[in-house]
């Protein structure tokens, strides 16, 4: 009777011992949980688009040709953001391409986006088969960006897609060589 009695105390130790880990480690989850900054799943279409909203952006969800992308705009010129590497319903992506396009009449020239790539570390600048510039950025997506580095990426992305407009569509008065996809310019 003592053995039994003895190996029940030993398991109800056991038991209280375990019970008493598992609430410790429930209550060192909450503190870490309560430690970590808020993060932003930027894997995540609809997670960018809600944060987009939020900021007050229009940000509209449709499926591209490689996968999920966000329609939005800004400084009243219309971006993108493509998802690529995407798994899962279109989410867990593993990179973003912020990406905008000019429909100039004349086009723009290879000097003219050579020259921007020289200065340039945010906002790559290309041509299509038209001569029309445009300007793409790729950034691996986090699953956990702090809403801080959105901010800073996001900062970063609308100053040079802002500038790149400038750049490539000059005010009146402004004189840019017109456009040859040859490479040759004429004034």
């Amino acid at each position: 009777m003592a053995r039994v009695l003895g190996f029940a105390a030993l398991a109800l130790g056991v038991l209280f011992a375990v019970s008493g880990v598992a609430r410790a480690e429930g209550l060192a989850d909450a503190l870490i949980d309560a430690l970590t900054p808020e993060t932003l799943a930027v894997t995540d279409p609809e997670v960018v688009a809600e944060v987009l909203q939020a900021d007050g952006y229009r940000a509209k969800i449709v499926e591209g040709d490689n996968g999920p992308m966000i329609e939005s705009a800004a400084f009243g010129i219309e971006f993108f953001i493509q998802f690529h590497g995407c798994g899962g319903r279109g989410k867990f992506c593993t990179g973003l391409l912020f990406l905008s396009g000019f429909d100039l009449e004349q086009g723009a020239t290879q000097e003219l986006v050579a020259e921007w790539n020289n200065y340039r570390l945010v906002g790559r600048a290309f041509l299509d088969e038209v001569c029309d510039p445009f300007i793409d950025h790729y950034v691996s997506a986090d699953p956990r960006m702090s809403p801080e580095g959105w901010e800073r990426l996001m900062a970063d992305w609308l100053k040079a897609l802002n500038d790149f407009s400038e750049w490539v569509d000059p005010e009146e008065g402004e004189i840019r060589p017109v456009a040859s996809c040859n490479g040759d310019a004429t004034l």
